[in-house]
């Protein structure tokens, strides 16, 4: 705890002793702490040009403490180019005055995996809803998980909804749900799958009703795109990523922490549901898929080895 990035960075450069350097062109580094740091380090000693890619929504917390942030701060300064999954990320780390060269380009969804299922009618009766995310006891408040329960409860109880929650997600804090869950006594409007792999949770987004997302701040929000791809709706807090993904067409945006709002949500996506079509939001997803993806990756690749060999022809 601490200095684990610092045995990262040392590790790492152990594991690249044996790479043939003169074959290696370009760096790519995920992460400014440790891996974009690392990167940036490797790069400076084997004059070889550097590309870094942030992903961490919270990332005026990760460069508080003053050491971590120098050093943040200093990886950004090394790359030629910064990749940002989104927007709102762009402007995140601007406000804690970094200055960097952005490129805004997505994070990639399998849209091999995460189609849609063979075309059937919904049937009347009980509104699945799935929500999928990490109950990792540092991470999972910020998921918004405290008040999506607290929202089933006004819901179920207040507006006398018939809408039935399937969570899928594992960590310590899976027990904590569980029994917060009985506390709002609405377990049985509530199904804990625990963590799940990647076909299962395609499984599962084919044959909910909808998604939702109830997170604090998301910088991107992958789950959210994957639901897309299966042609399902999605009820999504206003924290940051979902603002530039959906749309009118592809699902409802709520305020954040706000369990009342969540729930008046479900409500509005029940009542609506029948004005989504599902062969309308799949096409919403080609940006994210694999091939555009890698289409801007190897344009922002192209443009940072061009720009080396004209300094070096200069």
């Amino acid at each position: 705890p601490g200095i684990w990035w610092l045995y990262y960075v040392l590790t790492s450069f152990w594991c690249t002793r044996d790479l043939n350097w003169k074959e290696v062109t370009l760096i790519h580094g995920h992460f400014s702490i440790p891996a974009g740091f690392t990167a940036a380090l490797l790069s400076r000693w084997y004059r070889k040009p550097f590309v870094l890619t942030e992903h961490y929504g919270r990332f005026a917390t990760l460069v508080k403490p003053l050491i971590r942030g120098a050093v943040a701060k200093w990886s950004f300064k090394q790359a030629q180019r910064t990749i940002v999954v989104s927007r709102t990320l762009r402007d995140t780390i601007e406000q804690t005055g970094v200055q960097a060269h952005f490129e805004i380009v997505p994070n990639i969804v399998d849209t091999a995996l995460f189609q849609p299922a063979p075309a059937s009618e919904r049937q009347a009766g009980t509104f699945e809803l799935l929500w999928v995310g990490s109950l990792v006891p540092i991470h999972y408040r910020n998921k918004g998980i405290v008040e999506l329960l607290q929202a089933m409860a006004i819901a179920v109880q207040e507006l006398k909804l018939d809408v039935h929650l399937n969570l899928i997600g594992g960590g310590a804090a899976l027990t904590e749900c569980i029994n917060l869950a009985r506390e709002l006594n609405i377990q049985e409007q509530c199904n804990f799958l625990g963590g799940l792999s990647h076909v299962e949770v395609r499984d599962w987004m084919q044959k909910c009703d909808a998604l939702v997302v109830a997170s604090y701040i998301e910088s991107f929000s992958v789950v959210l795109v994957e639901a897309l791809a299966c042609g399902k709706p999605v009820l999504a807090t206003r924290c940051g990523g979902p603002e530039e993904i959906l749309a009118p067409e592809t699902g409802i945006l709520v305020p954040a922490r706000d369990p009342k709002a969540l729930a008046e949500g479900m409500q509005r996506l029940i009542e609506t549901y029948h004005t989504f079509d599902s062969q309308k939001i799949v096409p919403y997803v080609e940006r994210f898929s694999p091939a555009r993806v890698a289409d801007q990756l190897t344009n922002i690749y192209h443009d940072v080895l061009s720009e080396k060999r004209e300094n070096v022809d200069g």
